[in-house]
């Protein structure tokens, strides 16, 4: 029987989720229906998407490239490591009769590349916030709260995030209010 890497990298996710704490697990745990970090650290892309209404100066433009560039090298390099320990698991699970031991300890192996990878993103998100001024750090939290609200992920038809839109046929299901 053959696995294709998806339902190997399914598996070895779904091992991920299993070692995190349930959302409103208790003290310290993630609150309800949120990631705990999400808004205390900045994308990247976001960051770079508002560089004029943030006034970002030359030195930080200079300082958020620099490290932005390091962090996809490490990227790069993790992720080439990933896809052969992903093909390696695959091999050994696809087998009639996999050794559970050998299969666990790829596992592993798989998990400590996952764990740098998160790593590295935590890291690039810290160079980020220390090179932000804690006024520009407001200015991305008001910029990211619109895409939470009415017209963000969501909303619209069919979805729970919003009103629906007000131009074009009401959406399926009834008339709009």
């Amino acid at each position: 029987m053959k696995l294709s890497s998806l339902v190997v990298l399914a598996f070895a996710a779904s091992a991920l989720h299993a070692q995190q704490p349930p959302p409103g697990g208790g003290p310290g745990g993630p609150p309800p229906g949120g990631d705990p970090l999400a808004g205390q650290i900045f994308p990247p892309e976001m960051v770079m998407k508002h560089q004029r209404a943030l006034g970002l100066t030359d030195d930080q433009q200079k300082s958020l490239r620099a490290a932005v560039k390091e962090a996809q090298g490490e990227f790069t390099d993790l992720q080439w490591q990933q896809h052969s320990e992903v093909e390696d698991l695959r091999d050994l699970v696809q087998q009639e009769r996999p050794d559970e031991k050998a299969a666990l300890a790829q596992l592993d192996k798989l998990l400590k590349i996952e764990n740098q990878i998160k790593r590295a993103q935590l890291s690039l998100a810290l160079r980020i916030k220390h090179v932000l001024s804690p006024e520009q750090q407001q200015k991305l939290r008001t910029l990211r709260r619109p895409m939470r609200g009415p017209g963000g992920p969501g909303s619209g038809p069919g979805g729970t995030g919003g009103p629906p839109p007000q131009d074009g046929p009401p959406p399926e299901g009834g008339p709009r209010e």
